[in-house]
């Protein structure tokens, strides 16, 4: 078995001795290794004829393993984005600015929590900065996230919000178009330092939708459509295809008839879309 060593602080390398068997005799392969550091994967040889540490994409003997995420807690409830939502609308009124609200979450009774921190900001900008050590946690609440504003801008994910939440495990949604009465909204989770998009019914709990009156489903009547295609009528065409005799213009010299006629035919059949639409 080839062993695996951690690189967890600065200073020489673990260089491996050559492997030897019963006798003493230095056995294939010799003294390797596989080193784990902070710039990636190294493998180390030392034998005989070398020593050597080069950078590897992978450990060749290993099993490949694939990328995935699962969350564990439950949607934001919609009444609390909309909470925030009037906040933001209220600060954006009062300072024309973004704002930033912090979540929390219980992961034993899986509820939500919205803190406020005490944040700075200025009129026109598309940044916010706050005191994450405003918000303690608290009653088994954890930041989880954060939810902040763009002002009148569309919702998106900006190199800003990069830099602010690449260290910020959690749920991020971003709200913008505050000055207008539809907003834009962004949402992503950002795991492990990396970004994954989501859609906001995915991250957003929703009531369900009123149940509907039978009367007015009363309304509709399905058209009877035969399931044997060769009784319905025969599609008609919209007009006669195009006669280029029809055309005959005195005015148009015998050199020009044909790509008159052409012209003309490529005209009456868009003319025959257009009415096939309406």
């Amino acid at each position: 078995m080839i062993p695996i060593h951690i690189l967890t602080a600065n200073g020489p390398l673990p260089v491996p001795p050559p492997a030897a068997d019963g006798n003493g005799a230095s056995e294939t392969p010799q003294g390797i290794c596989y080193v784990l550091a902070k710039n990636g994967v190294y493998k180390q040889v030392s034998n005989a004829f070398y020593t050597a540490q080069v950078k590897v994409d992978g450990i060749g003997h290993l099993e490949e393993a694939k990328e995935s995420v699962a969350v564990h807690v439950p949607k934001l409830p919609i009444e609390l984005l909309r909470q925030v939502e009037a906040f933001f609308a209220a600060a954006y009124e009062a300072f024309q600015s973004e704002a930033v609200v912090v979540l929390l979450v219980n992961p034993v009774t899986r509820q939500w929590r919205i803190d406020v921190p005490k944040q700075e900001v200025r009129s026109g900008s598309l940044h916010v900065t706050y005191d994450p050590a405003s918000v303690a946690p608290q009653d088994g609440f954890e930041p989880f996230g954060t939810i902040h504003s763009h002002a009148g801008a569309t919702a998106f994910h900006s190199s800003t919000d990069d830099h602010d939440e690449v260290c910020s495990d959690g749920l991020h949604i971003t709200i913008g178009n505050l000055d207008q009465p539809v907003r834009s909204y962004a949402a992503r989770w950002m795991i492990c330092g990396h970004a994954y998009g989501a859609k906001l019914e995915a991250v957003v709990e929703t009531p369900p939708l009123p149940a509907s009156d039978p009367a007015w489903l009363g309304k509709i009547s399905q058209a009877y459509v035969p399931q044997d295609t060769s009784l319905l009528p025969p599609e008609e065409p919209w007009g006669p295809p195009y006669d280029p005799r029809l055309a005959d213009d005195p005015d148009i010299p015998p050199e020009l008839e044909a790509e008159y006629d052409e012209f003309m035919y490529d005209a009456h059949e868009r003319f025959k879309s257009i009415v096939a639409r309406r």
